[in-house]
């Protein structure tokens, strides 16, 4: 095992923490050394290094895999994307787990990051091609396809009412738009929205729609959508995330 020196004011040190489904957390630094803590075993061991490091990375749990992301890829694609799966041949082996890295042939079809709803294996999202329009995708074997893979949900509605003055339509901007998987095939869409107005400054606010996703005749999915509810950040604050 080797340690770090200490870094110099140029050099971003942190560690970076991800939960797997089995419970365990995978902890990678600014080098992209990873380390693995099992509270089963009340051990840690290593796992090998990634490809590339991370700098503010994103990650999802399907099934046994670890999957992570740049939040802002580089031009080139370089180490983006990469998944700790975990080997079929010798699970028991402690070295049984490896990071696998890909630059995918085609961009991801959803804004931001997607929520993985198993009870019917689809990832839900904002459609990166309409900010009003709220997504599903199956994405079990889309990466080794040369082309993205089409939705098998698309649902409209997802914005706030438009004005019919082209001023005020300017004023209003999506700044970031997120999914929360809460269980049970239902889901909180959150969208959130900044205002310009020079009379009055910048006013932020989230509208959280909670949505269910549901089987109908024929086993066809379709989306139930609830109430709305406006959430005012105040004038001059504009949050990154929404809990």
């Amino acid at each position: 095992m080797a340690f770090c020196s200490p870094g110099t004011t140029a050099t971003a040190m942190c560690m970076e923490f991800m939960r797997r489904n089995d419970g365990s957390i995978v902890g990678i630094d600014h080098t992209g050394r990873a380390v693995l803590y099992d509270p089963a075993a009340r051990a840690v061991r290593t796992l090998p290094a990634l490809a590339a490091p991370k700098l503010m990375p994103v990650s999802a749990a399907v099934g046994d895999d670890l999957y992570v992301m740049e939040t802002t890829p580089l031009p080139d694609g370089a180490g983006c994307f990469e998944a700790l799966v975990r080997l079929e041949d010798n699970p028991a082996e402690s070295d049984s787990d490896k990071w696998e890295s890909k630059a995918g042939d085609w961009e991801l079809p959803f804004r931001g990051r997607a929520e993985h709803v198993p009870e019917h294996g689809l990832w839900f999202g904002i459609s990166d091609m309409d900010g009003t329009i709220l997504g599903a995708w199956n994405l079990s074997s889309a990466f080794q396809q040369p082309q993205p893979p089409v939705a098998s949900l698309q649902v409209k509605g997802f914005s706030v009412e438009s004005h019919s003055d082209d001023r005020r339509r300017r004023e209003l901007e999506v700044y970031a738009s997120q999914v929360v998987h809460l269980g049970g095939g239902k889901l909180c869409v959150a969208k959130m929205f900044s205002v310009d107005r020079r009379e009055r400054g910048e006013i932020n606010f989230a509208m959280l729609t909670g949505v269910e996703v549901v089987r109908g005749r024929g086993g066809k999915l379709r989306v139930v959508k609830h109430k709305s509810r406006r959430y005012n950040f105040g004038q001059d604050y504009t949050p990154d995330y929404l809990l």
